[in-house]
């Protein structure tokens, strides 16, 4: 019979597991009870995800689900270091919760092995606490954005290109996306794919992403609830630009407020 791994705070050691977070006192059991509760939804296992999986393993994320249809090739293991040159052509999702589950002796890790999409957003994010947008693809963002608006789930979205990156926050009450970057399908967008990205970009962004994470998931304030924030490591730059809500939008405009 396989032995299941213990739910903390059951598990004895979890109080260890956790000593460097539990002893903070801006911390404590409380917070770390909230994250075990939480249930975020990560749609990328790319560079991103890669990124952000082992920091909300370590926080203590007590369940998450990887969304991804795409299959690890070589050039992803420059910047997507949970992968290595034997998992080449397996999934990534799976591949990804797999390298999860070897370092997270509790919770819950689930891998979806497909594409989001209008049909299926619902059932995959239903019940989450937070989304966590990884992917570059500008249709599974504005899907994830009106799934956002529409039944109340924060939304974190992060994206690098390049030697740039940026976080922001989208959710009811704030300016969504689509007020900043539109809301047709844009095949001519740019990615990581057709103009290249700077390795340790994608390890920043996905460590500032995974901060953000652990404080909305510890029902703390977000850094990012009303600005764009955006990092330039070419000259160390980091700015944060006021996102502005467009009242026409069909998605968080006023005339959709109640």
């Amino acid at each position: 019979m396989v032995k299941q791994k213990p739910d903390w705070p059951d598990w004895p050691d979890w109080m260890e597991y956790f000593a460097r977070q539990l002893i903070m006192p801006e911390w404590g059991e409380g917070a770390q009870e909230k994250l075990r509760h939480a249930r975020v939804v990560l749609v990328g296992a790319g560079g991103l995800g890669n990124a952000i999986m082992p920091y909300l393993v370590g926080l203590g994320i007590g369940h998450i689900t990887i969304i991804d249809d795409d299959t690890i090739e070589l050039s992803n293991l420059a910047r997507q270091h949970q992968f290595k040159m034997a998992d080449i052509g397996k999934p990534k999702a799976q591949i990804l919760a797999r390298r999860a589950r070897q370092s997270a002796p509790f919770g819950k890790i689930l891998a979806k092995n497909c594409r989001l999409d209008a049909h299926n957003a619902l059932k995959l994010c239903r019940g989450a606490n937070l989304i966590i947008c990884g992917t570059d693809n500008h249709e599974s963002r504005i899907i994830l954005n009106r799934l956002s608006y529409k039944y109340n789930i924060p939304l974190l979205n992060g994206g690098v290109s390049n030697f740039d990156g940026q976080i922001a926050l989208y959710g009811p009450g704030l300016a969504c996306y689509e007020c900043s970057f539109g809301g047709e399908a844009q095949n001519n967008m740019a990615n990581c794919a057709t103009i290249g990205v700077f390795t340790p970009m994608v390890g920043v962004v996905g460590a500032m992403m995974a901060v953000e994470a652990g404080l909305i998931c510890a029902q703390k304030p977000s850094n990012y609830p009303h600005h764009l924030g955006m990092f330039d490591c070419t000259n160390g730059h980091f700015m944060r630009i006021k996102r502005i809500k467009n009242p026409q939008c069909s998605v968080c405009g006023l005339q959709n407020e109640t």
